[in-house]
């Protein structure tokens, strides 16, 4: 699965207010530690990061700037015909040490989007977007093996449908600082 890849989404100052607005915004955001199955069958490996629900602001302005492109996208993933009703998401932080597990889509959404930000300069290393492959067992789509990574980029912004679902890699770094953290916006399209 191939997902469409937007660069340059945001300038630099505007990604440097991007930043600052989710530093400022540290003790709203919650722990959150998520379990999913290791390469073993019958062991788990967790992750943490932090994260901020509540962002439908930051959510429309970051859209808002490929809803241009939207039209090839959809057509790139066989969805000319979905017209989103809502936009829905958070804004996940994760630090040294930290990652986030398979994050699946909240029911009815259909297109999944992750930009990624963080500091000038930057602090670690990892971090990178990986959408997992699927398969269709049983009526359902589980995940498979496969799957395709996207380097945590700055003002990268990733596209793919909402079944496959998504992590963060484990992100290395020296300092320990909530504001040397890689920031992930995921926002999905709602039918």
């Amino acid at each position: 699965m191939d997902p469409y890849i937007l660069e340059a989404l945001l300038a630099a100052t505007e990604i440097a207010v991007l930043v600052a607005e989710a530093i400022a915004q540290e003790s709203r955001f919650v722990v959150s530690r998520e379990i999913a199955p290791a390469a073993a069958p019958g062991q788990f490996q967790t992750g943490q990061a932090r994260v901020l629900v509540g962002v439908d602001a930051l959510l429309r302005r970051i859209a808002s700037r490929f809803e241009a492109a939207l039209p090839r996208v959809l057509d790139k993933f066989q969805m000319s015909g979905f017209r989103p009703a809502r936009l829905d998401g958070q804004l996940a932080a994760v630090g040294r040490g930290g990652a986030l597990r398979y994050r699946s889509a909240p029911p009815g959404a259909e297109l999944t989007w992750v930009f990624m930000f963080h500091r000038e300069t930057k602090a670690f290393s990892g971090g990178d977007l990986q959408i997992n492959g699927v398969q269709l067992v049983r009526g359902q789509w589980v995940p498979s093996d496969a799957y395709r990574s996207v380097p945590a980029g700055q003002g990268r912004l990733a596209l793919f449908p909402s079944r496959y679902p998504h992590q963060l890699a484990q992100v290395t770094g020296k300092s320990g600082s909530f504001a040397d953290s890689l920031f992930a916006l995921t926002g999905w399209f709602i039918r």
